[in-house]
């Protein structure tokens, strides 16, 4: 049977792994990863306390903001195959909405404690059906992906995290000083 106008293909929804992929990673990167960013760059001597270096900041890294949302969007991937489309776009719908009512609840966790529990309760529930039923919603969810790069180059770019990961200098330079050439005369 062919799509026409007056008889549209029926559309599950979320079908690709990169779409998910981008969509939770994005939401992910605002709601979780973000924060916790902050919270290791909070001061000079973050990274000191916590022992972390060069190498842990970039296994740091790949794990807060790439192994969750790739585990969903597998997770995902897999209902889909062994429950059929609506199942997987549904679980996606539902996923994202979650990290979106968890975005909510931190934009509002100082005020009253009936906001504070029915706007992001609320959120989750009005998401969900609008990711499950608007391809113009998940896209936008989809664009939100770019947050993925924007919050580890923010993260990389703060001070004592660039002091750590950023370019060393080299013993005996300071800045501005122009290098001493030796000789062979």
């Amino acid at each position: 049977m062919t799509a026409s106008p007056e008889n549209p293909p029926e559309s599950p929804g979320w079908t690709g792994f990169l779409s998910g992929w981008l969509a939770v990673g994005g939401i992910w990167a605002l709601t979780i990863a973000r924060p916790m960013y902050v919270a290791i760059a909070s001061g000079p001597e973050a990274l000191t306390g916590l022992g972390i270096r060069r190498l842990d900041l970039i296994v740091l890294i790949a794990l807060l903001s790439f192994v969750a949302p790739t585990l969903v969007a597998l997770t995902g991937l897999a209902l889909g195959k062994l429950f059929g489309p609506k199942v997987r776009s549904l679980f996606m719908s539902l996923s994202i909405a979650t990290l979106i009512g968890l975005f909510c609840w931190q934009q509002v966790d100082m005020s009253a404690p009936l906001v504070r529990t029915l706007l992001p309760l609320a959120a989750v529930a009005g998401f969900t059906f609008l990711l499950f039923r608007s391809r113009f919603i998940q896209n936008f969810a989809v664009i939100l992906g770019i947050a993925i790069p924007v919050v580890i180059v923010s993260f990389v770019a703060s001070y004592p995290i660039w002091a750590e990961a950023g370019p060393t200098k080299r013993p005996g330079t300071s800045p501005g000083s122009i290098p001493k050439l030796r000789s062979s005369w």
